[in-house]
């Protein structure tokens, strides 16, 4: 099960606070001599209660990813749980199955993994390591190409690309210290054409599987290498980005293009979607809920449901919707986002990620594991 809007969790407010361990060199990503891009996740009787940020349904199975690699499924709705074997000791942060058996998730230290039975066993595709090059080769042609275009006394182009040349300065140092950026969120419109968005603006697009990477970095609007918190279609209206300062990225064209919208807000965004029509939500840290019935060109502020971040949302169609915020509280709307009804307390403290299930439930995952509940809104009156 794939979600059809985007949506992203508490993983932001973990991973992009993440810090680099001490090191000796610069570069090293070692701890007590690891490296935890090359050890496997161990076992762990204890993996389904641990901390799991990201969740998807493969078919009737559901996945969840989280802290030291660990991916745990369950096949009878969450009474049992198996753990996967992974080859990584990285914290993953979200996972995504584009089709029963084909499932990606990606994490710390730019990691991408690919499973192809259902999230029983995971290959790590690339890393950090090569998500730099793509992105400092991106920036550094890019920038080659501006400056070959440019002409005499264009101060606006000469404006843009000294942007250029301070985002590649920034993925240039950032890649002396090794693959320490994560990345944070990703979508898939079928098996083989993918997009993987994270800190520092990253944002990668594959076209075959995985076999290839583009760096899509040096496309977007984004001078200051703001966190990109979440990425994925909505139906109709195009392919969005979120992340800090309020702000949002829109392409109609998969990525080749893209334009920014800024709803006035200054703190990080963690999803956006559609409750019908052209009509969009985004939501994020402190309850902020901000709606633009335009299709994201303009943004109205709304009233907050919480003053906790709102980390989620689970579609029911039809206008119906639950809100999650990060301290556990579903926040249900039955019209679109107009009103909202009494929150439903959730039966994990903290919660990171959440998706519908089958049979009217959600299913989150926080601290503590996953817990599949009756949907608020599903279940309310008409």
């Amino acid at each position: 099960m794939q979600l059809k809007q985007l949506k992203l969790g508490l993983v932001a407010l973990f991973a992009t606070m993440a810090a680099v361990p001490a090191a000796a060199d610069p570069g090293s990503r070692k701890i007590d001599g690891m490296d935890l891009l090359e050890v496997p996740a161990l076992r762990s009787e204890q993996a389904s209660t641990s901390l799991l940020l990201g969740l998807a349904g493969a078919g009737a199975r559901l996945v969840a990813v989280g802290e030291r690699g660990i991916v745990v499924y369950t096949d009878d709705g969450g009474k049992t749980w198996s753990q996967a074997d992974v080859p990584v000791s990285v914290t993953l942060t979200r996972v995504v199955f584009p089709s029963p058996r084909t499932g990606w998730a990606v994490g710390h230290d730019g990691v991408i993994l690919k499973s192809e039975d259902a999230g029983l066993s995971w290959r790590r595709v690339i890393d950090g390591n090569t998500v730099n090059a793509l992105v400092i080769a991106d920036l550094t042609e890019r920038a080659a190409a501006f400056e070959a275009g440019m002409t005499a006394g264009d101060e606006e182009a000469a404006e843009q690309l000294d942007l250029l040349a301070l985002s590649l300065e920034d993925a240039q140092s950032g890649a002396h210290f090794g693959p320490t950026r994560p990345l944070l969120d990703l979508w898939f419109d079928d098996d083989t054409t993918g997009y993987v968005a994270g800190a520092f603006g990253q944002l990668l697009k594959t076209r075959d599987g995985g076999g290839s990477w583009q760096s899509l970095t040096g496309r977007v609007p984004n001078p200051d290498n703001l966190h990109f918190n979440a990425i994925g279609k909505i139906a109709g209206i195009g392919l969005f980005v979120v992340g800090e300062r309020g702000s949002l990225w829109k392409s109609a064209d998969d990525g080749e293009s893209w334009t920014a919208s800024d709803t006035g807000y200054q703190g990080h965004l963690y999803g956006v979607f559609s409750p019908g029509g052209t009509t969009l939500l985004a939501y994020g840290f402190a309850g902020t809920l901000y709606r633009s019935d335009d299709g994201g060109l303009s943004w109205t502020e709304r009233p907050r449901v919480t003053t906790k971040a709102l980390v989620g949302h689970v579609d029911e169609g039809g206008g119906r919707f639950d809100l999650i915020s990060r301290d556990g509280y579903a926040f249900p709307s039955t019209d679109g986002g107009a009103s909202f009804g009494a929150p439903v307390r959730l039966p994990l403290r903290a919660v990171a990620a959440a998706i519908p299930w089958p049979d009217g439930q959600i299913a989150i995952a926080g601290a503590g594991g996953v817990a599949i509940v009756a949907s608020p809104a599903g279940r309310a009156g008409p």
